[in-house]
């Protein structure tokens, strides 16, 4: 792939039948425009690393490996470079908060038809399932980090057709290209992944032995060609779709030497899902975290220095001898036991002068003070200090909240990102089912393991939409959650048993699950009867009040979405039965109980005779200190 100026202009390498020579010759003036990007990237992945980062420009970036970042060269060092690396800290400090919640991608129905319900829900497992096995939430992480350094970050979604698996990965920022022209407004319609792949991989899964051995050599900048890393540089390319009801969509993996595989590609988004930091106002790309605080770090960089080198000058001990003075300079030495110090004229004087100037010591500290200020984050959160012992929940719970507000929008494209991932996972997931045939994921349910069959949750397109659970929402801090809780329990946005569900904590785990099995029993029979028309009729030891409640509620929710007829009636039944276990309750509770005669006015007294009236009550004794009164009437 050489650069070519004069590239013909004919540039639809979609419509070629062997398309890798015009995929060559695009890439490689695609790769050309994007030089200056490289640079970039290389230069902030130093200010992060405080090294070379091997391979930061590209699978094929040409560039010299300079002198001053080898090894070979820190080693000949007089001493290390002192350092105060904020980008790093910055960075990993906001990629740590961000990574806080696991966003749960949820499915909507466009209706409420219950078996589309449990339809959506099934997707949403089906998606989480994925998300377990690919570690997918590990590669956000990943993202995120790659987000603050070089502005961009990519996890992308790979077609797995041998083992039928939707597979996630993570692709270096570098790697994935786009024509920054036609990207001008942020939505491409050609993305193009070049990286190297060991060529015994690519005949293993192609078998075009001669295109893979014909391809481009990958070599690494600075390096000379591996011992054991055998590659070739291998693009992918996707162009998609013009519109809905075009037939120009196109995915092809090349090398230089021919063309490995190409079909088809129906979707309206490429298989990557991208996070930035910043967004800029045109073009694909973000900006990140490293390159806000080069120059801050720049001008840190400095004074450390000068700092250092002042004090290798000036901050040792002095001893002033007077010239000509008769001192021996052996005696000056630092042993404990004491050393006598002969001399003639004055004696000797031990001077240690300030070697750094307080007002450089004062600027340091104000551009790291800076350097938090321009990213907003707490030096709380970017040194993991705990806050103090005497800071309430609720103050914990205000200050989360001022930190989080600076965040507010990077936090919402991180869950949009899984959201996007979802989506690109089912995409996914549908061409395999298409190609290959049906497959299934292990969803890790509350109890036991389920398999979930794509042909389960199977639809067209538009008949869902995808929404995030936003976990991010609560406070990270159990005090601090613990006070939201009690805020929404108080102000009865939320009971207790919601209270209950929000506050998850690990040492309360089985607990709440003991708490909340008669709800989750409740709720399941309700819905096997909505979604399955599967009926089990209620436990006669069930809090009857509160299945009563969650069945007339689902009952006028069904009624209001028409759901059909017999599962409505099926729902009545439930409901009635319920009604007759609480009467037969009550009535069981108004009965006597057995060997205990019952008492009250009119009832014959234990051990009276049948048909012999009661005896009238005795009379009351005279109050204490009143004789009775004997006088007749």
């Amino acid at each position: 792939m050489a650069y070519r100026a004069d590239i013909d202009r004919d540039i639809k390498w979609w419509l070629e039948k062997d398309p890798h020579h015009k995929l060559s010759d695009l890439v490689a003036t695609v790769e050309h425009n994007h030089s200056y990007r490289r640079q970039m990237n290389l230069h902030h992945m130093r200010l992060y690393a405080d090294r070379d980062i091997y391979g930061a420009q590209g699978a094929s970036g040409s560039g010299r490996y300079e002198k001053q970042f080898s090894a070979a060269h820190l080693l000949k060092q007089r001493r290390p470079r002192l350092s105060i690396n904020v980008t790093r800290n910055m960075i990993n400090a906001a990629t740590s908060m961000l990574a806080r919640g696991r966003p749960r991608p949820q499915f909507l129905t466009n209706g409420g038809d219950p078996a589309m319900q449990k339809k959506a829900r099934r997707r949403g497992e089906f998606c989480e399932a994925v998300f377990h096995k690919e570690k997918s939430y590990l590669l956000g992480q990943k993202m995120l980090q790659m987000g603050g350094i070089l502005g961009t970050g990519f996890i992308k979604v790979v077609r797995d057709y041998d083992m039928r698996r939707v597979r996630h990965e993570h692709a270096y920022t570098g790697e994935v290209l786009v024509d920054e022209t036609e990207a001008i407004y942020g939505s491409p319609r050609n993305f193009f992944h070049i990286r190297p792949v060991d060529k015994l991989v690519l005949k293993e899964m192609y078998g075009k032995e001669e295109a893979v051995d014909r391809g481009k050599v990958a070599r690494a900048p600075g390096r000379a060609h591996g011992a054991v890393a055998d590659q070739v540089i291998v693009i992918e390319a996707w162009h998609l779709p013009s519109g809905p009801d075009a037939n120009d969509g196109r995915y092809a993996v090349v090398t230089d030497g021919g063309t490995l595989y190409e079909s088809k590609y129906a979707h309206e988004a490429a298989p990557f899902v991208k996070w930035v930091w910043e967004e800029d106002p045109l073009g694909y790309y973000g900006t990140g975290i490293a390159s806000e605080l080069t120059g801050i770090q720049y001008e840190i960089n400095e004074t450390i220095r000068n700092i250092q080198a002042n004090w290798w000058a000036g901050g040792n001990l002095k001893i002033l001898v007077e010239r000509g003075a008769k001192v021996h300079k052996a005696h000056l030495n630092n042993d404990l036991r004491g050393t006598i110090v002969e001399y003639t004229g004055k004696p000797p004087a031990w001077v240690a002068n300030e070697a750094v100037a307080p007002g450089l010591m004062d600027y340091l500290r104000y551009l790291v003070e800076q350097a938090y200020n321009v990213t907003g984050i707490s030096m709380l959160s970017a040194q993991s200090q705990t806050p103090a012992a005497s800071m309430s929940g609720r103050a914990r719970l205000i200050a989360d909240h001022n930190e989080s507000e600076r965040f507010l929008t990077a936090q919402r494209r991180y869950e949009q990102s899984f959201m996007d991932l979802a989506e690109r996972t089912l995409e996914a997931a549908q061409d395999i089912y298409e190609t290959k045939g049906d497959f299934e994921v292990i969803h890790a349910g509350k109890e036991h393991l389920m398999p979930i069959k794509y042909s389960e949750i199977a639809a067209a397109t538009g008949t869902y939409e995808i929404t995030v659970h936003p976990t991010s929402i609560m406070p990270s801090t159990p005090a601090g959650k613990l006070a939201m809780v009690e805020s929404l329990e108080a102000k009865g946005y939320i009971d207790k048993e919601q209270a209950m569900k929000l506050l998850d904590f690990p040492d309360l785990k089985r607990e709440l699950d003991l708490e909340m099995s008669w709800t989750d029993l409740i709720e399941d029979r309700i819905h096997n009867i909505l979604a399955d028309g599967k009926y089990v009729g209620p436990h006669p030891d069930m809090p009857l009040e509160l299945a009563l409640t969650k069945t007339l509620k689902a009952l006028a929710l069904a009624e209001n979405r028409d759901v059909d007829e017999e599962r409505v009636d099926l729902l009545r039944k439930f409901r009635t039965a319920i009604v007759d276990l609480k009467k037969r309750a009550a009535q069981q509770a108004a009965a006597p109980v057995p060997g205990v005669p019952p008492t009250g006015p009119g009832l014959p007294s234990p051990g009276a005779a049948p048909g012999v009236p009661p005896a009238p009550p005795a009379p009351l004794p005279p109050a204490a200190g009143i004789p009775p009164n004997t006088q007749a009437a």
